[in-house]
């Protein structure tokens, strides 16, 4: 139960990272057909993708077990053993050892893929913090945004009042320079700080939030990637070898001689009853371990149906601001939180731009009029207010091209953040989780395969070496050696009893077999 809630809350965690690196694509997410394949039921609960998927997968390898473990006490029981396997169809045999050669080469090429699968497996869980690191930094510049437009209004306030303090304000030039102008400028500019303090305070709640999530899918994750590759790598390493140790010892103890068998080995003996015997503990937990995994996927895949609904669920989600980013693309009804913040700062904006030209105009005025009072200082303050105006507007930016602070807070520039990270999430890790399921089951399979190849493949025995002969040749045998020798090679004993290869015969009849053993009698051809 403890790891499915870790599993949980780690799609839920990685779900709420919503931007992410310009090497990552930001194009919108769509489930692929292979999250359709794994899918079954809505995300939770847990327990029917357990019954659904992986009791039945590690049931299998249960039945596997049981079957290869009757199947080795049957042939160490001596009551039990048949030497019927010596006397396997020409056929099968040959089939049999196809089936060996072929899944061991084929075992490079699945090894190859799993090794693939794990390392995009890696780079996707070591993208994920990443993921959120990066929001904090987008967030954060959102405020550097905000708070640059809080100085620009600061300093057109500070310019503004100053020229309101000085002597072009006065009563005697009040018909040469309109300073009401000017306090509006001061009006607007502290609107424009009110709301872009609004806009920084909301985001700055977003902060922690974020570094609270960021924190703890870290703290999640941890060196969980690093024991995960090396448990990977190891399963098919492992894998690789046991299988291709297992199909060189049955071809080897069909075509090399007797003694070089290695089931007549000493050295041999005992790493091949080693292997056998890990082979059926490998088979189960092969079978239980690519049932995980396939409980791992399918739990993913149901996310990756309706990634957005299982993340608001999940991580109980309730902050406005964040429902409209993961919701906007969805539904364009919505309207941003932030929305009234932003009018308000582009109508203080724009107000506070005809007031600037309009305080231009009346200092200009002013100046043709030799009015001592609009002097360089005052004009300074007015130039100062006019370059603080256009520091807003150029800091707030555009609805029309969606640069500044309005193109940061825009849907599709942060929801475009949020399909890349799903693109992560349900794209690459998704699909290197798939790959490396179907590559334990795969060789899963190859390991039941290749085992009862290995079981069923028939031995090199002393008849085998005998198997080149020809019929209607008299043979000379000899008890001791087991071997027949042939006349025309200078091998034969005259004192060795003579057996005739009948036409039709593979090889010459066991001595003993028609013959007593202490026989030695001439058989006329």
């Amino acid at each position: 139960r403890q790891s499915v809630m870790a599993l949980r809350r780690l799609l839920s965690l990685m779900a709420c990272a919503t931007l992410v690196a310009a090497t990552i694509s930001e194009q919108p997410y769509a489930p692929s057909d292979k999250v359709k394949l794994y899918h079954t039921y809505s995300w939770e609960p847990f327990y029917l993708t357990l019954l659904n998927r992986v009791i039945p997968v590690a049931a299998i390898g249960v039945a596997f077990f049981l079957i290869f473990t009757a199947w080795s006490c049957g042939r160490c029981c001596k009551c039990c053993r048949a030497d019927s396997v010596d006397d396997v169809n020409p056929v099968l045999r040959k089939v049999l050892v196809a089936t060996i050669v072929l899944l061991t080469l084929a075992c490079i090429g699945i090894l190859i893929y799993g090794l693939v699968a794990d390392s995009q497996q890696s780079k996707a869980i070591s993208d994920i913090p990443e993921l959120l690191d990066n929001v904090i930094v987008y967030t954060n510049t959102s405020v550097r945004f905000a708070s640059n437009i809080v100085k620009s209004a600061t300093a057109a306030t500070t310019a503004a009042t100053a020229i309101i303090s000085s002597s072009a304000c006065s009563v005697a030039t009040a018909q040469y320079f309109n300073c009401s102008y000017v306090q509006e400028i001061v009006n607007d500019a502290n609107s424009i700080s009110t709301y872009s303090n609004d806009v920084i305070n909301y985001l700055e709640d977003i902060v922690p939030k974020l570094q609270s999530w960021r924190n703890s899918l870290a703290s999640l994750l941890g060196n969980a990637n690093d024991y995960r590759h090396t448990i990977v790598v190891t399963v098919l390493a492992v894998l690789f070898v046991v299988i291709v140790v297992q199909g060189l010892i049955a071809l080897a103890n069909r075509f090399l001689p007797p003694a070089k068998q290695p089931r007549k080995i000493c050295v041999c003996i005992p790493l091949t009853i080693l292997i056998s015997i890990l082979i059926v503990v490998f088979i189960l937990l092969l079978w239980a371990l690519a049932g995980l995994l396939l409980g791992a996927s399918t739990y993913t895949a149901d996310f990756c149906i309706d990634p957005i609904a299982n993340t608001i669920k999940a991580a109980s989600i309730s902050n406005d601001i964040i429902l409209y980013y993961l919701k906007c693309a969805m539904n364009s009804s919505m309207v941003n939180p932030l929305q009234t913040y932003l009018n308000g700062i582009d109508t203080g904006s724009s107000f506070a731009t005809k007031y600037v030209n309009l305080v231009n105009q009346s200092f200009v005025n002013c100046s043709r009029a030799n009015v001592t009072a609009c002097n360089a200082t005052v004009g300074s303050y007015v130039n100062q207010v006019a370059g603080n105006v256009s520091s807003i507007i150029a800091t707030f930016g555009s609805y029309n091209d969606n640069a500044g602070l309005v193109g940061q807070l825009s849907c599709g520039e942060v929801n475009g953040l949020l399909q890349a990270t799903l693109n992560v999430v349900c794209g690459d890790l998704f699909l290197s989780l798939a790959a490396t399921f179907e590559v334990l089951i795969v060789f899963a399979c190859f390991l039941v395969i290749v085992e009862c190849a290995r079981r069923k493949m028939p031995v090199r025995r002393d008849h085998d070496a005998r198997s080149s002969v020809a019929p209607g040749v008299i043979y000379g045998y000899d008890p001791s050696s087991g071997m027949h020798h042939h006349p025309s090679r200078g091998s034969a004993d005259s004192n060795l009893p003579l057996v005739v290869v009948a036409p039709g015969s593979d090889a010459p009849p066991a001595y003993g077999s028609m013959y007593g053993a202490d026989r030695k009698e001439s058989v006329s051809v």
